[in-house]
């Protein structure tokens, strides 16, 4: 391939008179690897869309050029943005992974559809296979499969594979590339990514949170504080300490020998749409006041699918004869289904994997904000408006959001990152819960998290870790928290279920899940430990 050469001098993003980006300079040589690091909202996924060409051309600055060239000669020469994305030479080499998969492919083309036609049946089976995916099932001629019929996981590898697998596109640009993955997959997809980064004819840009299995690997290093692209130099990466404090807190109430929650599989449920899923049946799970449990396991395990299930999101004619959740309400085991929805909002709420789902991206974080206020009663007297803005300035502290950065800028949802997104998610559901007077506190509720901690950077994280174990003691609120990151849940979860194609497993201390040396005890009370090995990469 041509050697191609980008370079960005002196170009800002703009929105709503906001600056949103600044690259003072930033040169892009094919064969070269490029990290980009930098908080939750710092604009790292913009600065990909940017290269991609894909922002409005007037919420870029006129006063900064691009220049591209091939093999030395200059195609395009010091160009406004506009003159840029037009150029054909760059759209045809650059491929990205977005972070957000699920909604990355077309949901109404099939996954066969979405894979490039050059390349051979063979090739692409083996492919699939290297990235923990069936091939018979997910390119099938007969039973085309969709996106909607994925898990997060599932979607984040077919997004890698479809990019890799075009070769005419040789400048990868790769947002988060892990996220959502099972560690099981986790552990084939790093050895080829770690595989493209040390091919030196590969060219790519990774922006991620997380930079240990990158160790060893050469980088030119960027770093975006305050909106601005910044130089660090270049060189291999270091393996960094990771931080495993903030571990869960339980607490004891008035309650303690009752149950929060309870829920069962009676019998063998298949999705519609989806014939091939199962979920099969398991004998009641419950959980006391002040617990958390976390579900684990590959993608497409079914994990999510509990959560909607509890949540009272698949269909009422199922809940009973096929399965069944109950939470305390009102002194009593109540079915969820038979909670009236304003009642059960104020004691469950599900925070979904696909934040778009929730949020209506469109609004403002002000108006949002005064919707959940007047869902909660909370807008009749100026005492209930003020005490809702406590709450709300509080735990958006305590979740590393700004009232003056979000409210008072009059920021819309659409103008967050993924991470922010996530976290004002989970803002939104501590604000939808009872949670504004003594008596409300102090009532059982349950959060649902489906892979929260995406998108975050380590400082986040740990803020959201801190939060969440701070709202649910002070909120009497139990935790429910589906994710790949074992590191994560084991700070917010003291119990863990393995989940694996439908079928509950095993039950462990989830706070043994953090170190290998901590899981060696788990595998030693194992009859057939090797799975669990391999899952958690201690094999």
């Amino acid at each position: 391939m041509p050697n191609l050469s980008i370079q960005v001098n002196n170009i800002s993003v703009h929105l709503d008179g906001r600056c949103l980006l600044k690259v003072p300079e930033f040169t892009l040589n094919t064969g070269h690897k490029y990290l980009i690091t930098g908080r939750s909202g710092s604009g790292k996924t913009l600065f990909l869309k940017l290269l991609m060409g894909r922002l409005p051309t007037s919420s870029v600055s006129t006063s900064g050029c691009f220049s591209v060239s091939v093999d030395g000669k200059r195609v395009l020469d010091e160009q406004n943005y506009a003159c840029y994305r037009r150029n054909q030479v760059v759209a045809k080499r650059l491929s990205i992974v977005f972070q957000d998969a699920i909604n990355s492919l077309h949901p109404y083309r099939s996954i066969a559809a979405q894979m490039p036609e050059e390349v051979e049946v063979s090739e692409l089976n083996q492919v699939f296979e290297t990235f923990n995916l069936n091939p018979n099932y997910f390119l099938n001629p007969h039973e085309p499969r969709y996106s909607k019929q994925c898990s997060g996981g599932e979607c984040q590898r077919l997004s890698i594979v479809s990019a890799l697998l075009r070769p005419a596109r040789d400048i990868f640009l790769l947002d988060e590339p892990l996220t959502d993955i099972d560690l099981i997959s986790r552990q084939m997809i790093e050895k080829d990514i770690c595989q493209l980064l040390l091919d030196e004819k590969r060219t790519a840009i990774l922006v991620t949170h997380h930079i240990n299995w990158l160790a060893g690997i050469f980088f030119q290093q960027f770093h975006l504080k305050k909106q601005t692209l910044i130089y660090q130099g270049e060189g291999q990466i270091k393996r960094r300490a990771l931080n495993n404090h903030h571990k869960r807190i339980l607490w004891s109430t008035h309650r303690a020998d009752d149950l929060t929650l309870c829920f069962s599989v009676h019998r063998e449920f298949r999705f519609q749409g989806n014939k091939d899923f199962v979920l099969f049946p398991f004998n009641h799970i419950s959980m006391v006041p002040g617990e958390g449990l976390a579900l684990i396991g590959e993608s497409g395990s079914g994990k999510s699918s509990l959560l909607r299930i509890i949540a009272d999101l698949m269909p009422n004619r199922f809940y009973g004869a096929y399965f069944e959740a109950k939470i305390q309400y009102n002194d009593h085991l109540t079915p969820v289904q038979k909670i009236n929805r304003k009642a059960r909002y104020g004691i469950l709420q599900l925070v979904l994997q696909d934040t778009t789902m929730t949020l209506i991206t469109e609004k403002s974080i002000e108006k949002s904000l005064k919707l959940i206020r007047k869902q909660k009663g909370m807008n009749k007297t100026e005492q209930d408006q003020k005490e809702f803005e406590r709450q709300a300035k509080q735990w958006m502290e305590h979740l590393h959001l700004s009232w003056d950065d979000l409210v008072n800028n009059h920021k819309r949802i659409a103008d967050l990152s993924l991470g922010m997104m996530r976290r004002f998610s989970l803002l939104r559901a501590f604000l939808l819960l009872d949670i504004y007077n003594e008596k409300d506190r102090s009532k059982p509720k349950l959060l649902l998290l489906d892979e929260i901690s995406r998108g975050l950077d380590v400082e986040s994280l740990d803020q959201v870790v801190s939060g969440l174990n701070q709202f649910c003691q002070e909120n009497n609120t139990n935790i429910i928290a589906v994710s790949h990151d074992v590191g994560f849940v084991s700070r917010i979860c003291n119990r863990a279920l393995m989940v694996f194609k439908g079928e509950i497993l095993e039950e462990f201390n989830a706070q043994l899940l953090s170190s290998k040396a901590n899981r060696q005890k788990i595998y030693a009370k194992l009859e057939a430990p090797c799975y669990y090995e391999r899952f958690f990469g201690d094999d």
